[in-house]
């Protein structure tokens, strides 16, 4: 039989397990947050021109640091515009890391990706 001992040595491991990882899943939600609503920020505007300053709007009222935005989208010549039912794909990039009981910090590199098609019609 396990004594209590040992009981509350695997319930504060766990623990620890829990608070360092939870920080990171945070991470990873907002950051497909992000992704998600810029992506579908561009589908209404239907260019690419504001979407950095959204992108910047959005980390700093999210509250992620560090991140960084790439746009792949096929525009209209010599403008920002994208064409009505041409694809897209946003991508965010942001690190992250894993803390294990104070002594180990393991950097994680998140990217999170979404797609989105223009709702805009340019003449």
């Amino acid at each position: 039989m396990v004594s209590g001992t040992m009981v509350m040595l695997i319930l504060a491991m766990v623990a620890a397990l829990i608070l360092s990882v939870v920080p990171v899943l945070v991470d990873i939600s907002t950051t497909d947050r992000i992704a998600n609503d810029l992506a579908r920020f561009m589908e209404v505007r239907g260019d690419t021109e504001n979407a950095q300053s959204e992108f910047d709007r959005l980390t700093s009222q999210l509250s992620l640091e560090g991140a960084s935005l790439s746009v792949d989208a096929t525009t209209i010549s010599g403008s920002t515009h994208i064409q009505m039912d041409d694809e897209f794909t946003v991508t965010i990039t942001t690190n992250s890391e894993i803390g294990i009981g104070g002594l180990i910090k393991l950097p994680i590199t998140l990217s999170r990706k979404a797609t989105g098609r223009s709702e805009k019609y340019w003449k």
